[in-house]
């Protein structure tokens, strides 16, 4: 379902640097995209947590918080629109401007995902996919999840041994992750 934008006075920020970005320099540059954003009138506090849920050390999220309602003269969409504006020079950190996620699970408004076992077809028709949808004016922030260098580790399983232990392929997966 496509909900009508809430106009909550805040929203996220997330940024992504390349794989094997060091959590002190996530930080860094975390702490100056901050005071930029701090730059904006509208803009009373945010919050910074650096590192994501799944010990990944290249991401940060900002929760940004905007005056109340009554006191500012634009929507929280429009704040979140000259944010991205103000953000587009930091092309390292890959800015994503979006609601806040309480619940954790990294939705988006729109999402896509493509499946497939060939990584390069699924890299080239993710791509396409993205440049198409960015065309569309109402999508903001389109972006891939697929980030180059990330490592990657691949596991072979016994499975004539995981049978007779009692070990079901869902039990591998659940341990690896």
């Amino acid at each position: 379902t496509f909900l009508p934008a809430q106009d909550s006075g805040e929203y996220s920020i997330s940024l992504d640097m390349a794989p094997g970005t060091s959590l002190e320099k996530m930080r860094d540059r975390s702490l100056e995209i901050i005071k930029d954003i701090h730059q904006d009138k509208y803009v009373v506090n945010s919050v910074l947590t650096v590192g994501s849920r799944q010990g990944e050390k290249n991401k940060a999220d900002i929760n940004v918080y905007l005056t109340k309602f009554g006191e500012r003269d634009i929507s929280t969409s429009a704040a979140k629109d000259l944010m991205r504006a103000r953000l587009k020079k930091y092309t390292d950190c890959n800015p994503v401007v979006k609601d806040i996620d309480y619940v954790g699970g990294g939705m988006r408004p729109f999402t896509v995902n493509i499946i497939g076992q060939d990584l390069a077809k699924v890299e080239e028709i993710a791509g396409k996919v993205a440049e198409k949808l960015k065309s569309h004016p109402a999508l903001k922030d389109v972006d891939t999840s697929l980030r180059p260098g990330k490592p990657e580790y691949q596991v072979t399983v016994n499975l004539d041994a995981a049978q007779r232990l009692g070990v079901s392929s869902s039990d591998v997966g659940r341990e690896l992750r």
